[in-house]
């Protein structure tokens, strides 16, 4: 319960400190979520427990920063939050590993 209380009072500083890295972290859950219920209803159980990691995946950088009392830039912050959406959802769920040779270099470069 005390972990719930503090992410929460962390997302609401971010919202007043950080709106950019807030709003892009808030379209990317939005996005994955939209992408969890479609596997659910596809019935793809792989796809759902990799939308739920990069939920999970998602608050890390805010649960660092909680954690370690520290203050991530807010370009690194929106940076992270993108790669792990990149990796995960376009990656992973919708293949561009696969489909796109480079997509793994592309990500680490």
């Amino acid at each position: 319960m005390k972990f719930i209380k503090q992410y929460k009072e962390a997302l609401s500083m971010e919202l007043r400190e950080h709106r950019s890295s807030f709003l892009v972290y808030m379209v990317l859950r939005l996005l994955v979520i939209l992408v969890l219920i479609l596997q659910i209803f596809n019935q793809n159980w792989e796809n759902v427990f990799y939308a739920l990691l990069t939920l999970l995946l998602l608050i890390v950088p805010s649960v660092v920063q909680m954690t370690f009392k520290i203050e991530l830039p807010i370009t690194l912050e929106i940076i992270i939050l993108l790669f792990i959406f990149a990796a995960e959802i376009l990656g992973e769920i919708d293949d561009f590993y696969l489909k796109y040779s480079n997509w793994d270099t592309m990500l680490h470069t």
